[in-house]
């Protein structure tokens, strides 16, 4: 037995039944060769049988060296190889002023975390004199079976030549079957190849071949994409580049990329999608239904949300810009998107990024930080059409007009749902002639005429045949813990004005907001309101975004409207108009 301890490391190495037997041995020999032993390791954790059998022979003064009828074989754990059992065999093996390899094989099965593994190489002839190499064709076959994984793939190498320092193989063809799950993947690849074995330098200038895609969530199911690339790696150097280029479907697609150096991996691109649509190959998951009233609180069930994961930016030295011609992803659309992208540290930033966005311009910039699930994002949205874009965005028909959209916003989170009640930041709009869908304000206002006697206010359901044009509509807001805070809202329209404050709930989903409008005159075709002229009417909206309530507060301006009305009768009686002050002191002469 052999031991070697490294203290250092903590590790243990023993070399147990140590069996060695040779024939004749001298400066020129030939003889049978046997050797076993029992390894055992335990950093990395090694424990397997070796047995070597062949015959040799050598001539140290010529260099000679050759083994026969070579058979090595291993068996037992090793590293994650678990029931390892792997042999090389070989007719023959030269090695001197001529190497010459025939009938090598080589076969392995194991248990790898979890999978059966079957691997079988083949070479049965190589041979390399002086300057001159050939062989005949190479194939190496890899299975792997799981219970989540089924893989098939096969390489093959053709028409070898060369010399010690060149190799040139006619092709070289690759070709895989996967099956994972309800995912389906088959390709195949071919390019000839030629190598510098002096600076270990690679070139596969031709890669040609498919790939095609089958998943039942995909909508056309099955998706083949044709293939051609160039590649060209230099180890010596630690670099590589290479090209991509594929069409499927409507979409043609040229990448350009480069590694600045292989540990730690730094890449570089240029991406050219003219036409992408990713809704239509992984459509949006469906939204997950909203937990019961009282849940969380009463009793009910919480339904835990997926953690958001940005671990994925981690250990990624990336750059590059993207140019995509048309692009819908999650049913948003723009077009003529650029965008400049790094990623280090964990950090993706994306800046600047600008598209044409909704019949507008959309420029800005976006952050995403692994460390600490952060967020930030900064745009600003010039001549926006904001209807269409509401529309696709959030599936609500409740708003038309062109304006400017500014967000300046940043959040943290370990989910979705977190990260929107950890939303701050500001937001502000602008938009021109346009109408606020679901509620008709003058025809609501000529009802409450009415209702003028009464003290009850009226809820009201919004309808999606109503609306309430305006000139101009703006607001800002303040975000902090997900609520959005406005107190600055301003509508205008020939007839009615309109104000407001109240909060927005990002991460609940709710509303609950005070507008206030005030009649400033009759507009054609919006009926007579001069009976309400100068008067403020409130108008609460709240509930969940997708079952706002509109509620007119009558009663809170009953009041305001008895004593309007007193006015206009004092002022007829008295012949002159009535200040304030002046009210107050003819109501008190007049009352006595």
């Amino acid at each position: 037995a052999i031991s070697f301890s490294d203290e250092a490391k903590g590790s243990t190495l023993r070399i147990e039944q140590l069996n060695l037997r040779t024939g004749h041995l001298a400066n020129a020999a030939t003889g049978d060769l046997e050797l076993s032993a029992n390894v055992v390791e335990n950093k990395p954790a090694v424990k397997a049988g070796v047995a070597l059998k062949g015959k040799y022979r050598y001539d140290l003064a010529q260099q000679q060296y050759a083994l026969e009828g070579l058979s090595l074989r291993l068996k037992g754990d090793a590293l994650d190889f678990k029931d390892l059992d792997a042999e090389l065999s070989a007719k023959n093996l030269v090695a001197g002023q001529e190497i010459r390899i025939e009938g090598l094989a080589l076969g392995v099965k194991s248990q790898l975390k979890g999978e059966a593994l079957d691997l079988r190489l083949d070479a049965p002839q190589l041979a390399i004199a002086g300057d001159k190499a050939g062989g005949a064709s190479v194939t190496l076959n890899l299975k792997l079976a799981g219970a989540q994984r089924q893989l098939e793939s096969k390489l093959e190498l053709s028409g070898v030549e060369g010399s010690k320092t060149a190799l040139r193989i006619a092709k070289l063809a690759a070709q895989w079957d996967l099956k994972q799950a309800a995912l389906a993947l088959r390709g195949n690849l071919s390019s000839p190849l030629t190598a510098n074995l002096a600076n270990l330098a690679i070139d596969l200038p031709k890669l040609a071949g498919e790939l095609e895609v089958e998943h039942p969530a995909m909508p056309m199911k099955h998706l083949k994409l044709p293939l051609n690339a160039s590649l060209h790696a230099d180890m010596e150097k630690s670099s590589a580049a290479g090209d991509l280029a594929t069409r499927f479907d409507e979409s043609a697609i040229q990448l350009k990329w480069q590694v600045g150096r292989f540990a730690p991996l730094a890449v570089g691109f240029d991406l050219a999608v003219d036409k992408l649509n990713v809704d239509k190959y992984f459509p949006p998951a469906p939204p997950t239904a909203a937990p019961a009233a009282g849940s969380g609180g009463g009793g009910g069930t919480v339904v835990a949300e997926a953690p958001l994961n940005l671990d994925f930016l981690k250990g990624l030295d990336l750059k590059g810009e993207a140019r995509i011609g048309f692009l819908q992803a999650h049913n948003i659309k723009l077009g003529n998107l650029k965008a400049d992208l790094r990623i280090a540290d964990g950090r993706l930033d994306v800046s600047p990024l600008s598209a044409n966005f909704y019949e507008g311009q959309i420029n800005g910039a976006l952050s995403v930080n692994a460390n600490g699930n952060r967020i930030a994002l900064r745009q600003a949205l010039s001549n926006v059409s904001v209807n269409p874009l509401l529309r696709d965005v959030a599936q609500k028909d409740m708003l038309e007009g062109r304006g400017n959209i500014n967000l300046d916003v940043t959040t943290a989170g370990a989910s979705v749902g977190a990260m929107k009640q950890g939303l701050a930041g500001t937001a502000s709009f602008n938009l021109k002639d346009g109408a606020v869908k679901g509620i008709n304000l003058a025809k609501s206002l000529r009802e409450l005429k009415a209702k003028l006697s009464g003290k009850q206010d009226a809820a009201v359901e919004a309808s999606k045949t109503e609306k309430t044009d305006f000139s101009e509509l703006a607001a800002s807001f303040r975000i902090a813990a997900g609520v959005a805070h406005n107190d600055d809202l301003s509508l205008k329209s020939p007839f009615v004005r309109v104000g407001g404050a109240g909060d927005i709930d990002i991460g609940k989903s709710r509303i609950d907001y005070l507008a206030k409008a005030s009649v400033v005159g009759s507009a054609k075709g919006q009926g007579d309101l001069d009976a309400l002229k100068g008067l403020t009417i409130p108008v609460r909206l709240s509930g969940p975004f997708d079952a706002l309530t509109y509620k007119f507060e009558f009663g809170a301006i009953a009041t305001d409207l008895l004593k309007q009305e007193a006015k206009k009768q004092l002022e007829q009686q008295l012949g002159k108009p009535l200040d304030k002050k002046g009210l107050g002191d003819a109501l008190k002469g007049l009352l006595k």
